[in-house]
């Protein structure tokens, strides 16, 4: 039976392998002072984030889109468009960007991204999975690794058709991944604020 996917809907930001290639100068985060919170739980942080949040970087090339050692951050003008898309279900965290060999502030228009929706919206049937080593491969929801065996995920077009950012639940676990959906994506392209950003395509089954 044909399968009908779609890979027209949403796409899976990451960050654009060739970003020093073309821009070597462009910012990377070499510490960051992380708060000890939980940014996978879909639940606002405001009010406990602190007021400055530190970032050290080499390069100063500001870019829209950076993550490495640091959660997904984006620039504000980046944050700008996701806001006027997503609304009120993307919470934007204040980091304060420092050059690390001169200890001054390259920027404090820079945000860490907290998506609000977290879903189960993956279609474990149509999914690809990196086989397990116990004795099955069928994916285990109580595999508490299982969210790692994602190879190319499927989601229900029925769970997230009216989202336009979010995070997925596999098994237990909130996956570290963020889905934006297509109307975003060309959004951010349009007003180019996407420097920095990759866009994966992704599966979404219609029928689910």
């Amino acid at each position: 039976m044909t399968r009908n996917l779609s890979n027209s809907i949403v796409k899976k930001i990451i960050m654009n392998g060739d970003i020093l290639s073309e821009y070597p100068d462009a910012i990377v985060p070499v510490n960051y002072d992380r708060p000890d919170l939980n940014l996978f739980e879909g639940r606002k942080l405001k009010g406990i984030w602190p007021d400055k949040v530190l970032v050290r970087v080499k390069g100063g090339f500001l870019i829209d889109y950076v993550k490495g050692i640091v959660d997904p951050m984006v620039s504000g003008r980046a944050s700008n468009v996701i806001e006027g898309i997503a609304g009120s279900d993307i919470e934007f965290l204040p980091i304060t960007l420092v050059d690390e060999s001169t200890n001054t502030i390259l920027s404090d228009d820079y945000w860490i991204l907290n998506p609000l929706i977290i879903v189960d919206a993956l279609d474990w049937n149509e999914t690809t999975w990196n086989p397990s080593k116990s004795t099955t491969n069928q994916p285990n929801f109580d595999d508490p690794i299982i969210h790692l065996r994602v190879i190319k995920p499927v989601l229900k077009y029925s769970l997230i058709s009216d989202l336009d950012i979010f995070r997925i639940r596999v098994g237990r676990k909130v996956t570290h991944d963020i889905f934006m959906s297509n109307d975003l994506v060309q959004e951010l392209q349009k007003d180019q604020a996407d420097l920095g950003m990759y866009f994966a395509t992704v599966n979404v089954n219609l029928e689910g």
